[in-house]
């Protein structure tokens, strides 16, 4: 009796490795899978292998001016909810306008700013 058991659960553990093992080998190829579907749907899809070589051409450089070409061209819209006076909220949003120093919007893309108490 306790070698039927010993049996079975060596070939349990035997049938639950080979399971992990075929997971592991079908992980690669879902994940290819999912990769040609998205450069199908999207116009700039980047696979995993891309960004890794394209991570290899940036410079130092290229992050800094990127960093300020978002900086400038960012756009953020915010909530205040609670028991805050609108001057306050309106406080809040230019300090964090400030601290970032974002660039300033085109007119006709400037939102509306509207306070509701």
């Amino acid at each position: 009796m306790k070698n039927e058991e010993e049996k079975g659960e060596a070939s349990y553990t035997g049938s639950q490795e080979g399971s992990d093992a075929n997971m592991d080998g079908n992980a690669g190829t879902e994940r290819g899978r999912k990769d040609l579907r998205l450069a199908i749907l999207l116009q700039s899809h980047w696979t995993n292998v891309d960004k890794h070589t394209m991570c290899h051409k940036i410079g130092l450089q290229m992050m800094k001016s990127f960093s300020k070409q978002l900086l400038e061209q960012l756009y953020i819209q915010s909530l205040v909810q609670g028991n805050v006076l609108e001057q306050d909220a309106l406080d809040a949003c230019s300090n964090i306008v400030h601290i970032l120093k974002f660039g300033l919007l085109l007119p006709n893309s400037r939102p509306q700013v509207s306070a509701y108490k």
